[in-house]
């Protein structure tokens, strides 16, 4: 049986399989199994589909709203204890990595 395909196809096909160092009874077999993986797909029906176990779609919960918390009061105490401590004007120092050469 004489089975045409496309030009482009074909010379796609056959670059590939050169990078893949096929030969001529390599590409038959590829392209036979192909086919036939194909063939049985459309005929059949896919059944890794068929077999796949469906799980139940989850419904989003609804949220429920919390009641308003007590508003909050601001705290009107002042600092007993002020900072003394002198602020550093020192810059910090850079980290820097060492590269082992060989």
């Amino acid at each position: 049986m004489l089975i045409q395909i496309n030009d482009r196809l074909c010379n796609e096909f056959l670059a590939w399989a050169v990078a893949n160092n096929m030969n001529d009874n390599d590409m038959h077999k590829y392209i036979e199994d192909a086919f036939r993986e194909k063939f049985t797909i459309d005929k059949y029906g896919d059944l890794n589909e068929k077999m796949k176990k469906s799980e139940p779609i989850e419904t989003p919960k609804k949220i429920r709203k919390k009641a308003d918390p007590k508003p909050i009061e601001p705290i009107n105490e002042p600092i007993s204890e002020p900072i003394d401590e002198p602020l550093s004007e020192e810059k910090p120092k850079r980290k820097t990595k060492v590269i082992a050469s060989k």
